[in-house]
């Protein structure tokens, strides 16, 4: 190293001495080729992005312009097309709210695919207080039904799949009613009125009997609520009608 004698105590003139010794010359036009061919890798996030080109900016000479042109070659370098048009439709842009757009998209993009890759999993729910008829399998690929359990037919006995029961429009000897056998018969021999619902294979799932009690003694009907006077114990009690039933025949009336 050449110095002077003016320069031979100076600290600061020997580092630069050592520096521009040491340090290879750069070519301004190879390093603004490479900032301004420069494009946002597809893993690459903003942050990395800005930083990798803010290096390659520091080589380019761009002085007070650095920041304007980092700004430019991130609309025009990012990965994303919908933020490029996004960015274009901003007049004010400056060099935070473009790394500020990139950063919401990213978010955005990743809440998307976190929505896509679960809304596919349904969970199906059935009740603990009613049997179980049908359990729903539901895949992302296919979505079928699986025939749960079944319970006895209450008309013939066996299990049998719907709309298949073999006692369908056969008589009872017992009650002489249509769609059950006398085995599965459940008249009651008491003196009251009864009504019976079989099978019906076009919107029936489980055979079965419902049975209503009537009340043959005078009702006293009001408004809105309906009475009957009983013998208790050879009392006579006045009773609020509620039949309890399984079923509801009473007219509108």
């Amino acid at each position: 190293m050449t110095l002077r004698e003016e320069e031979a105590d100076k600290i600061d003139i020997l580092f630069s001495k050592f520096e521009a010794y040491c340090k290879p010359k750069q070519n301004v036009t190879i390093e603004r080729y490479r900032f301004n061919t420069r494009a946002q890798d597809e893993e690459e996030t903003i942050d990395q992005y800005v930083t990798e080109l803010r290096l390659i900016a520091k080589n380019c000479g761009y002085g007070d312009l650095e920041d304007q042109l980092v700004r430019d070659r991130i609309v025009y370098g990012t990965n994303s097309e919908e933020v490029r048009q996004r960015l274009l439709r901003i007049d004010d842009l400056s060099l935070q709210k473009a790394i500020s757009v990139c950063r919401v998209d990213a978010e955005s993009r990743k809440s998307s695919k976190y929505i896509a890759e679960t809304s596919g999993e349904v969970f199906g729910l059935r009740s603990s207080n009613k049997p179980h008829r049908f359990r729903r399998e539901v895949t992302k690929d296919t979505k079928k039904f699986t025939e749960g359990p079944r319970r006895p037919c209450g008309c013939c006995g066996p299990v049998h799949n719907r709309k298949q029961c073999p006692a369908y429009g056969k008589r009872c000897h017992k009650c002489n009613k249509l769609n059950h056998f006398s085995k599965y018969c459940r008249s009651s021999n008491r003196t009251t009125d009864a009504i019976e619902q079989c099978e019906d294979p076009t919107d029936s799932d489980d055979a079965e009997s419902l049975f209503i009690d009537a009340i043959k003694n005078d009702t006293e009907l009001t408004l809105s609520d309906c009475y009957t006077t009983l013998q208790v114990e050879g009392s006579a009690v006045k009773f609020k009608v509620d039949t309890g039933s399984q079923v509801n025949i009473l007219p509108l009336r």
